[in-house]
């Protein structure tokens, strides 16, 4: 072996060791931190298929499922949904997509029912 090569060889086995006792404890650093929390038909939510999640610049949880949109406050649910008798609800309860512009609005895509802007 030349100088070169063992020069190579053992700072890469330094930086392998230092590697090996450095990245596991950031790992599970932030493995601890996390933590998950169920919402559920339990808690309010109209079906437990969600097609679509959104927070909005307000801190609501929106979720779009096959019967309603649903917004959660982190209390509780409030659930909107489409009434053949009233042309302000939501066209269709199949809702597939949310998103929110730059004004704050927030648009609902159905499925059979178009686009709608819901009016906080």
């Amino acid at each position: 072996m030349t100088r070169f090569t063992k020069t190579y060889f053992a700072r890469s086995v330094i930086l392998m060791l230092f590697l090996a006792l450095v990245i596991p404890p950031l790992s599970n650093a932030q493995q601890s931190s996390l933590r998950f929390e169920r919402i559920s038909l339990d808690q309010g939510l109209s079906q437990s298929i969600v097609q679509v999640i959104h927070k909005d610049r307000k801190g609501f949880l929106w979720f779009g499922t096959q019967s309603g949109l649903n917004k959660y406050d982190g209390y509780k649910f409030t659930e909107y949904k489409s009434n053949p008798f009233d042309s302000t609800s939501i066209s269709n309860n199949n809702i597939l997509a949310i998103h929110e512009d730059n004004h704050g609005d927030l648009w609902i895509g159905t499925i059979g029912g178009g686009l709608n802007k819901f009016d906080r």
